[in-house]
C-alpha cells in the first residue's frame, strides 16, 4: 500500500464528504424556500445561482469520490502524472494537473497534449 492510498485517500475522502454536506444544505435550504406557502415560489436571480453552483459543485463532488474508488483520484485525466497535492487541497474535484488545466483553459486548444517538464 502506498502513501496516497494510506493517508492521502482517506483524507481527500472524508473532505469531500463534508463539502458533500454542505452543498446537500444548500439544496435543501432552497427546497425548502421552495416548498414554503408564505413565501413566494420564485428564485432571485441570486438564489438560482447559488442552487446551480451547488448542483454543479455536488456533480463534481460525487465524481471524485467514483475517482478515489476507482484508484484514479489524484492522477490526470490527460497525462496521468501525479496532480500537485496543493492544487488537490485547494480544489478536491480537479481532475488535471496544473500543465494539462493550462491548456485546457486555453481558448484555441490544439489536439496535442501539454508537455510536461521532467
Amino acid at each position: 500500500m502506498n502513501l496516497y492510498e494510506e493517508q492521502m485517500a482517506p483524507l481527500f475522502t472524508k473532505l469531500l464528504r463534508q463539502r458533500e454536506f454542505v452543498q446537500h444544505e444548500i439544496l435543501r435550504q432552497i427546497n425548502e424556500r421552495l416548498k414554503s406557502k408564505t413565501v413566494p415560489r420564485i428564485l432571485s436571480s441570486q438564489e438560482f445561482e447559488r442552487f446551480e453552483r451547488s448542483a454543479l459543485e455536488l456533480k463534481d463532488l460525487w465524481n471524485a469520490r467514483r475517482r478515489i474508488n476507482d484508484g484514479s483520484y489524484g492522477r490526470c485525466a490527460d497525462c496521468k502524472d501525479a496532480i500537485e497535492l496543493r492544487r488537490l487541497q485547494a480544489r478536491l474535484t480537479t481532475e488535471y494537473c496544473s500543465a494539462c488545466q493550462d491548456h485546457h483553459d486555453q481558448p484555441t486548444q490544439t489536439e496535442t497534449a501539454p508537455a510536461h517538464s521532467a
